[in-house]
């Protein structure tokens, strides 16, 4: 997959290492899987009992934002920036700390499940190819034409 290279004018593609193509393609399915649980916590909240409503709703908004965090981190990734490499290990951190416990009490199907991609991106957001590749700031993005320094 290749991405032409804005911040200096010039027409060459800039290629992207296979490890950061997996870890963004791990993050937006992540991302997805959040929106996915999100819906069904609506749907929970529908039809559970009264006295749960506030809760659910409570959730369901965390999960989106969760959702959408993710996905502002894997477009930031996918633009080669440095900030969200820290957010998705915290996230994969987190994810673990859900994965073991439940691999180890009975559900190890799930746990795996949670385990793989959150290894798989840690261990790919420290390749130093993709640590080269997601060296940009917010700041390298714009090449002083006036633009708002609006990152999107």
């Amino acid at each position: 997959m290749t991405v032409p290279d804005s911040s200096d004018g010039d027409p060459a593609p800039a290629r992207r290492p296979g490890a950061l193509v997996v870890v963004i393609v791990l993050v937006f399915a992540e991302a997805a899987m959040l929106v996915a649980a999100a819906a069904v916590l609506i749907v929970d909240v529908l039809t559970g009992p009264p006295a749960e409503l506030g809760s659910g709703i409570a959730l369901t908004v965390l999960v989106l934002v969760l959702a959408g965090g993710l996905a502002l981190a894997g477009r930031a990734l996918l633009l080669g920036l440095h900030w969200p490499r820290a957010a998705v290990v915290m996230w994969q951190l987190l994810t673990l700390t859900v994965a073991i416990p439940t691999a180890l009490d009975g559900r190890p199907a799930v746990g795996v499940a949670l385990m793989i991609p959150a290894v798989v991106i840690c261990v790919g957001l420290f390749m130093p190819g993709v640590i080269a590749a997601t060296s940009k700031k917010a700041s390298d993005l714009h090449s002083g034409d006036g633009s708002s320094g609006r990152m999107y």
